[in-house]
């Protein structure tokens, strides 16, 4: 299992993936994720793409729910948005 971790502060982690038992404090998709914290900083989706150097289309993708974003692609918005990506990878029995 992969998940991602995002950590924001060191009191809320959120966790995004498939099958994941949340046992956090705040667990959220990463479209929510991003669009709350897209909003906390006043951004519109042109701005977060122009700033990450990511497709307007491909934010709106992501945002909307139907986006398959890959990995360095959620390491460009999340870095732009102040959050850290921080992966673990888990075996399942």
């Amino acid at each position: 299992m992969i998940s991602y971790l995002f950590l924001r502060n060191p009191e809320i982690f959120v966790i995004f993936a498939r099958k994941v038992q949340c046992n956090t404090l705040l667990c959220m998709k990463i479209r929510e994720v991003m669009k709350l914290q897209r909003m906390v900083l006043g951004i519109t989706q042109q701005d977060l793409a122009d700033m990450s150097e990511v497709a307007i289309s491909t934010i709106k993708q992501i945002e909307s729910g139907k986006g398959n974003p890959s990995l360095s692609t959620v390491e460009k918005i999340m870095d732009i948005l102040g959050m850290e990506v921080k992966y673990e990878i888990r075996q399942t029995v």
